[in-house]
């Protein structure tokens, strides 16, 4: 009864395009306003501009990281496609970042805060949901992934015997034409 008296059509304000975060920002609450993920009036201005921009900040941070993360069979969501590459680390021939599980953890708890907000259950906010949660769920697996590799990479340079012998299955080819 609640709810069907609020109205979820409003959306964060513009921001003044000073960079390409900020056109990310514009671009996402377009994108909020075309799928009609929208919020209440009074939620615009503080949990619409709050959950906009940890979004932003993620799309951001995993900007770089997309096409060796599509090997590993994570792609970005359909949605969130047209805004892949805004970062142009090697136009502006920055060295690009290496990606880490301690942020990978922080931008993944992230998107975890976004779900943990009563907004999202809002049925206009399904989809967003459902983007969401899958999102989360290939990203940490990725990130026990890595956690994983860390653990042995550290197993392996603290052993006091070599790892590789003689007798592995490796072997020199000399390749003749």
């Amino acid at each position: 009864m609640m709810t069907s008296r609020r109205c979820y059509k409003s959306s964060p304000p513009l921001w003044v395009e000073n960079n390409e975060k900020d056109k990310l920002f514009n671009c996402l609450v377009r994108l909020f306003q075309e799928k009609q993920w929208g919020f209440t009036q009074e939620q615009a201005d503080t949990t619409g501009k709050m959950v906009v921009g940890k979004l932003v900040n993620c799309l951001w941070y995993f900007d770089p990281f997309w096409d060796r993360l599509k090997t590993r069979g994570i792609t970005p969501p359909d949605v969130f496609q047209p805004f892949t590459g805004c970062r142009r680390l090697k136009e502006q021939k920055k060295k690009i970042p290496q990606l880490n599980t301690v942020e990978l953890q922080e931008n993944i708890e992230s998107i975890s805060d976004i779900l943990m907000l009563p907004w999202i259950e809002n049925p206009s906010s399904a989809g967003l949901k459902k983007i969401m949660d899958l999102l989360i769920t290939d990203l940490s697996k990725y990130h026990k992934f890595m956690t994983g590799m860390q653990k042995c990479s550290n197993n392996n340079h603290q052993s006091p015997e070599p790892i590789r012998n003689f007798n592995d299955s490796w072997t020199l080819v000399t390749v003749t034409k």
